[in-house]
């Protein structure tokens, strides 16, 4: 919660910093967490190539649908742009 609240009052160093401590501990938001790092690497770091990596880790944990369009977006950027 206190991540997404950062994250909302746009303070992305301490929402980044939170959901990295939540990956790094078993929980049931550990998923969610994978998918925020995700979303801020694509959108705001514009590394596809770590967002990618966090999307499949989050689907190790909680496949569904959504990630798996998440996963195959990042891979035609990551080509697009010749990364992979």
């Amino acid at each position: 919660d206190c991540a997404l609240l950062e994250k909302k009052r746009g303070n992305e160093a301490a929402s980044v910093e939170l959901f990295t401590e939540l990956i790094g501990t078993p929980n049931p938001h550990r998923a969610g967490a994978f998918e925020e790092l995700a979303k801020y690497y694509e959108h705001i770091e514009k590394n596809y190539l770590l967002a990618l990596d966090l999307t499949e880790q989050a689907l190790s944990f909680a496949p569904c649908e959504p990630l798996q369009r998440r996963r195959q977006r990042l891979e035609k950027k990551a080509i697009s742009r010749r990364l992979l």
